[in-house]
């Protein structure tokens, strides 16, 4: 996947160094820019968990263990229209929508709004993108989770801001190119998720063969047991008892 939201897949042309020193050099046709000027960029918040009347609604809200590299059609729990009114940080993002962890163990980890949802205040939200495509920015942002982890600052589950992400550089070519570099992606990931799937389908093929062919766990005890039940004499008769 780097190699496609790098350039390097393809490409033997003069390239530049694209600024940060994890992200390598680029082709010289790409352009760097902070996602602070490709995207708006926001966050959410979390009402008050004992105020049951704020949860259970139809407005979906996004938390981090949420984000795991796929597109998000439903979310485990949702608010009600009167917590989007009582808490303004709690705004509604577009279907769309590039989702980003800041905090904790799911870190970088990132995900794209299949339907209009809020986020809490652990979300990093790139929205209304306009020189980067979102989709482009879902796959670079998901090529390089290590090295933004790695801008984690704290103790034991380092944190990345908003201020962080807004900050970042992604070299990008132009808005077709980006929508060409998307498409190969999107295709190697749905070769992928098909691979997958055979590959779980035969596993547990496999398992079920295995358990039928297999001979029961008493099998074994019933033919070392026989001889309790026709006991025979040196001679061959049986035993009558």
């Amino acid at each position: 996947m780097k190699e496609y939201v790098t350039g390097r897949q393809d490409y033997e042309g003069p390239r530049s160094e694209a600024g940060s020193y994890w992200l390598g050099p680029v082709p010289l046709s790409w352009r760097a820019e902070k996602l602070a000027m490709c995207f708006a960029v926001g966050s959410g918040t979390t009402p008050p968990s004992g105020r049951t009347e704020l949860y259970g609604g139809s407005v979906p809200w996004v938390n981090t263990g949420e984000l795991r590299e796929r597109t998000i059609w439903s979310t485990e729990r949702t608010l009600t229209e009167r917590a989007l009114r009582e808490f303004p940080a709690l705004r509604t993002y577009p279907a769309g929508s590039v989702v980003v962890a800041m905090y904790g163990a799911t870190i970088g980890r990132v995900a794209t709004l299949g339907v209009d949802a809020t986020v809490n205040q652990a979300c990093c939200v790139l929205h209304c993108p306009t020189t980067i495509s979102a989709e482009f920015a879902f796959y670079w942002l998901w090529a390089h989770r290590v090295e933004i982890a790695d801008l984690g600052a704290g103790g034991g589950q380092p944190n990345i801001s908003q201020d962080t992400i807004r900050m970042l550089r992604i070299p990008a070519p132009d808005l077709g190119s980006q929508s060409a570099i998307v498409s190969a992606l999107d295709a190697l990931r749905r070769t992928l998720d098909s691979l997958t799937v055979e590959l779980a389908t035969r596993s547990t093929s496999s398992a079920s063969v295995g358990r039928r062919s297999s001979p029961p766990p008493w099998s074994g005890a019933s033919t070392s047991c026989r001889g309790w039940l026709d006991a025979r004499t040196r001679e061959g008769e049986a035993v009558r008892g």
